[in-house]
This record gives structure tokens, sequence and C-alpha cells, in this order.
């Protein structure tokens, strides 16, 4: 091509030339992609399973965090599968600079504050950047924790967070020491305990999050990967 545009003296374009970019439990092949629409194995183009700019879009992805994740990985030739942890990772990092934290309760049970005292919670809105400011919650006497942070038998080595006979922190709260279970015909497994909100109380295993008994809720959509093959496109059919 350069010999061809030199001999005849024209104008020679600047040909970049690179491999294309394929990520793990996905296809990024336009006539694959075609295929998955047409086939109606997803809803469209901007069906948030696949890695379309508008499937990106929808799912809240940033421009900057996918310039981010290209200019990481760098130009080359060769064809090549990177881990799609690593795209999630420069989506994480581009959140964390450009929006204010939430704590959510996706599978909650219930903790009951035995000696419960009224209190509002001041929280910050980014642990690591304080200029975001803070919010506030109210601490209330019923608290909504994420089951998997509850377990009912014995806590083992692998196992941080609250069992009868562990205690857990209760994110920018305190201690929280289960004493009893209730089983309520209506509202379900109840956990009772005491508040430690002292500074110089014991430091927990780890932390978990909270929220209000009476927060409102929110539709969560949790997408997992649309292909169990890390690389459906050397798989068969």
């Amino acid at each position: 091509y350069y010999w061809v545009c030199d001999a005849l003296e024209v104008y020679k374009p600047v040909q970049w030339e690179y491999g294309r970019l394929n990520i793990t439990n996905t296809v990024l092949s336009k006539r694959k992609l075609t295929k998955l629409v047409e086939l109606g194995i997803v809803r469209g183009w901007d069906d948030p399973r696949i890695y379309t700019i508008a499937a990106l879009r929808r799912r809240g992805v940033s421009p900057a965090a996918i310039n981010r994740f290209v200019e990481e990985l760098g130009i080359t030739t060769a064809s090549s599968v990177v881990d799609v942890r690593r795209f999630e990772q420069c989506v994480r990092d581009d959140l964390n600079r450009t929006v204010l934290r939430r704590m959510a309760i996706l599978d909650p049970i219930t903790l009951v504050i035995d000696n419960y005292e009224p209190a509002n919670i001041v929280i910050p809105n980014d642990p690591r950047d304080p200029s975001k400011g803070e919010s506030s919650l109210p601490l209330t006497q019923k608290l909504l924790i994420d089951r998997s942070d509850w377990r009912e038998g014995a806590a083992d080595a692998n196992f941080f967070r609250l069992t009868m006979d562990q205690p857990v922190g209760i994110y920018q709260v305190g201690i929280f020491t289960a004493t009893r279970i209730e089983n309520h015909p209506e509202q379900g497994l109840l956990i009772h305990g005491q508040l430690d909100r002292r500074p110089d109380a014991p430091k927990p295993k780890t932390f978990i999050q909270w929220l209000p008994a009476d927060a409102p809720t929110a539709e969560i959509r949790l997408y997992r990967p649309l292909f169990k093959s890390s690389n459906p496109d050397d798989a068969e059919g």
C-alpha cells in the first residue's frame, strides 16, 4: 500500500493496525451480537448483559471509565482476551471519584437493639474524600442488615460477621452483640442484642452495612454474565 502511494506520489494517510479487543464471558463481534439480537436471546442492542456502547450507557458506565480501560490496555496487533474484572475495576475507580457512596440491603433481616437510645448517625459520603461532605441517618431500634452478614451457627476462622458468639461492628454506629433470636410470625427473623457505642469498645473483626427499618425501598437489578464460557468465541455452537 505504501509502495503504491510513494510510486504515484500521492497523499499517504496514516494507518493504525490493531487487534480486536475481546472481554471474557461475552462476545464483541458485530456479527455475533446481531445474531443474539435477531434471535431474541438479548432484548436489543442496549441489553445490559452485552457490551455495546448503548448497553454500557444503560448500565451507568461513564465514557471516562471506558477510555481509562482502553488506555490501560494499550494498542497491540495481537488478538487477546481481557478479564472482565479489569474493566469492572476501571468502572469502580471512576465511580469512586465521581459519585457519593450509599448503603443498600438486598436481602434484609432485622436487628433489634434492646438498649436502644435515639441518635442521628453521620456518615461520610466518601471515607477517602472529605470534600464530598456527609449524610445522616436516624438510628432506629430496628436495623436492617443483609442476611449474608448473619450466621446462626458458631463462627469459624473465615467468617468475621455476626453470630450468637461473635459481635460485629455496625458501620459508624457501634458494636452489636446478639443475645437471642425471635421468629416473629409477621416480621420474620428478629435478632435481639445490645449495642455498645463507647469510643473505647473492643474493635470487632469487621463492620457491616445497615439501614433503618423504615428505609425507603428501591428496585435493584443484578446482571450476571451472559455466557458461562470465559471465551465464548472459542466455544462450539
